[in-house]
């Protein structure tokens, strides 16, 4: 019995001094965090062996000179203990993270992109030398160019030989460059009342991410569920924009434009709902970091009626309409959308705001040098 109790309290005692050589040597361990994929090494000498906890987790080589070559396999965490020539020795905790993690905190540029919405006169755009492809169906896209003013004309200044087809029109022409004279051009246009300008939003999202905007309304209209309940859902009207750009570090720009214009068809209706007329296309470019995307083709009719009386006799019964006269006018506007894309990082947003005043003394400077030789006196007759 006795002889029991004895071999019982020098295991006991044996064990503690194990756990307590342990817990010794895990306080003393050294953390050290690699990646997945990731090749470190630890500088030791005399190292005569080591061994590690999980090898799933991180592979281990002893050197010929004595460091410790890590190499990383999945993510997790694991011991490692080396052993000296004069019996030292010496613990280390591996730490492996995620090659993922480390990708992810890596910020996406972020892509302002400034949107113009402007409707022109049909006949202005044309007597100024703007005049897009009539058998668009639809919305045509092409990148601005600088236009080229005279006494006599204007034109949009073509590349020659380069061409594209789009959706939507069948000889879209891509143009490329500045567009601080498309800029003076619209402005030009804005202060004679030939084109005004609907909207003109600002839109940011990360690369790869999408934006969209929407200029219109909506149209509230019944409906019954299975259970026979009515309730109100409302349809979206007007121009719906939905772009999804993506910017490489040559700071080129793919972008993908989805627009809708849509309208109310007053002559359809059903229960009181009415009809829509809907235009759409999508399209996808590649742009510069800056360049300006065009989307035109965007036509609609204006019927006006102008009437003109004598007070009093225009009133007469039978013989009032001979002191009235009616003047029906007709005007064609064309809906016209720029797109500028902009890479936007923290180093870049001061260049951004540099580069927009330059861009604005260099409008003014350009415009005011046409006013000084004449190319900006341009005769517009339309009527309405």
């Amino acid at each position: 019995m006795n002889k029991t109790i004895k071999t019982i309290s020098i295991l006991i005692l044996a064990l503690l001094t194990w756990c307590n050589t342990l817990l010794a040597a895990d306080f003393g361990a050294i953390d050290f965090e690699i990646l997945e994929g990731e090749v470190k090494t630890i500088e030791a000498n005399n190292i005569e062996r080591l061994a590690v906890g999980d090898g799933k987790l991180v592979q281990v080589q002893l050197l010929d000179n004595g460091h410790i070559l890590l190499i990383g396999q999945a993510a997790g965490s694991t011991s490692l203990r080396t052993w000296k020539k004069n019996g030292t020795e010496q613990s280390y905790r591996i730490i492996v993270k995620s090659k993922s993690i480390h990708e992810d905190i890596q910020m996406r540029p972020t892509i302002n992109m400034k949107v113009r919405i402007i409707e022109f006169r049909e006949s202005s755009l044309k007597q100024i030398g703007i005049n897009w492809d009539k058998n668009t169906a639809g919305p045509s896209f092409f990148v601005a160019k600088d236009f080229i003013s005279t006494p006599s004309s204007s034109v949009v200044q073509n590349i020659a030989g380069d061409s594209l087809n789009m959706v939507g029109s069948s000889q879209t022409p891509l143009f490329l460059g500045s567009t601080i004279a498309l800029s003076s051009t619209i402005s030009f246009m804005q202060t004679i009342g030939h084109a005004t300008t609907l909207a003109e939003p600002m839109l940011s999202c990360l690369s790869g991410q999408d934006a969209s905007f929407l200029a219109g309304g909506q149209v509230p209209f019944s409906s019954v569920d299975t259970n026979g309940q009515a309730f109100i859902n409302f349809k979206d009207y007007g121009i719906k924009l939905n772009i999804q750009p993506v910017a490489d570090r040559h700071k080129r720009i793919s972008t993908r434009i989805s627009t809708e214009v849509s309208q109310i068809d007053g002559s359809v209706s059903v229960n009181g709902v009415p009809g829509f007329i809907t235009r759409s296309t999508n399209t996808h470019m590649n742009v510069l970091d800056g360049q300006t995307i065009v989307i035109s083709g965007l036509m609609q009719n204006n019927t006006r009626e102008d009437i003109d009386y004598i007070p009093g006799l225009a009133n007469l019964p039978i013989i009032g309409e001979m002191f009235k006269h009616k003047n029906f006018s007709e005007e064609k506007t064309q809906l016209v959308i720029f797109v500028t894309p902009t890479i936007m990082t923290p180093e870049s947003l001061d260049q951004y705001q540099q580069r927009e005043e330059t861009q604005t003394q260099e409008e003014l400077q350009k415009w005011h040098s046409m006013l000084d030789s004449g190319m900006a006196e341009i005769s517009i007759n339309t009527r309405g």
